[in-house]
């Protein structure tokens, strides 16, 4: 078994969303390396980024959806 890489894309902002709650999950499960790199990456986002790896997980704003550019 491999561990691949995933992709999730999404809006700018449901990606931010999606990033702050892992935030507080990775918060309650001790993992405070993964809460760190997952409030970063969801700043990334929120300043502009179209994308940031967080773990395995690369999260690609769609530019169909983006409205911040």
């Amino acid at each position: 078994m491999t561990d691949a890489p995933m992709r999730k894309t999404g809006s700018r902002d449901e990606l931010v969303t999606d990033l702050l709650d892992s935030a507080q999950g990775w918060h309650h499960f001790g993992k405070d390396k993964l809460r760190d790199d997952s409030s970063a990456g969801a700043a990334d986002l929120q300043s502009g980024a179209g994308s940031v790896t967080v773990g395995h997980t690369t999260y690609v704003v769609d530019e169909d959806t983006d409205t911040a550019s």
